[in-house]
């Protein structure tokens, strides 16, 4: 995955715990405003 304009997703990770699904993703953002443009990106994609 990798969105040029917010920057790119350098480490994705995740686990389980109790039925929830915790993940954890590394960007190369460079300041909250593409963090959040990152984070609606993933959440796009996740609700595919």
């Amino acid at each position: 995955f990798v969105c040029k304009q917010f920057g790119e997703i350098i480490k994705a990770r995740y686990s389980t715990r109790g039925g929830t699904l915790y993940i954890e993703i590394r960007t190369t953002a460079r300041n909250p405003y593409e963090l959040e443009k990152a984070v609606e990106e993933i959440l796009n994609i996740l609700g595919k």
